[in-house]
């Protein structure tokens, strides 16, 4: 990370993300489950979040939670395209994006092996990471903005790793569509009404 241009940035107060998640049919709590994850994960697009939810393996109810950022919060601001797990693999800058070789891991890098993927090494130990870099327990996370080639608005807020929960307020939950391809059809419906994707998870 210390050799790419990430830059400290600013959350405010009052800002709403979407989070997806499959909830473990043996849990009954939506706040249990997602404050026992390293990170909470978001993005400003509900989308994008939802598709998240269905990402779990057996027995899982795909949910999608609706947060609001309670404080000012700062965090990191990655460079472009590039992801913090991106250090695992092989890299460079090739104009105005990162080339990562997610089949070409560093040699001399390896990810902790109780978590399954570099991304959760990364949530798991994010703070003896950037006390490396100089940062103290003041960043609260890091964020990635959308690129001017990505679906969603060029410079929101696409994916945002928070580790400070006193920071966040979940304000409701919501059931997802039973399958990925019935959310990306509510989708399509929902715009071809003219009306958001919110408006018809959150009732």
């Amino acid at each position: 990370m210390a050799q790419v241009k990430y830059k400290e940035t600013t959350i405010m107060a009052g800002e709403v993300f979407f989070s997806g998640y499959p909830l473990p049919n043996d849990m009954t709590s939506d706040v249990k489950y997602l404050n026992s994850r390293y990170a909470l994960w978001q993005s400003e697009h509900l989308s994008y979040a939802g598709v998240y939810g269905y990402r779990g393996i057996g027995n899982v109810q795909e949910k999608v939670a609706k947060i609001e950022i309670i404080k000012d919060i700062t965090v990191l601001e990655m460079p472009l395209n590039f992801h913090p797990a991106s250090c695992f693999f092989e890299w460079k800058l090739q104009g105005n994006r990162y080339d990562v070789s997610y089949s070409n891991p560093r040699n001399d890098m390896s990810w902790d092996k109780e978590v399954t993927q570099p991304d959760h090494h990364i949530d798991k130990h994010f703070y003896e990471i950037i006390s490396h870099l100089g940062f103290d327990r003041r960043i609260s996370g890091f964020i990635r903005r959308s690129l001017d080639e990505d679906e969603y608005t060029t410079g929101s807020i696409y994916e945002f790793a928070l580790m400070d929960r006193s920071a966040a307020k979940i304000l409701s939950t919501a059931n997802l569509p039973s399958t990925v391809d019935d959310f990306w059809m509510l989708i399509e419906s929902q715009k071809q009404i003219g009306k958001s994707l919110e408006s018809a998870l959150f009732k």
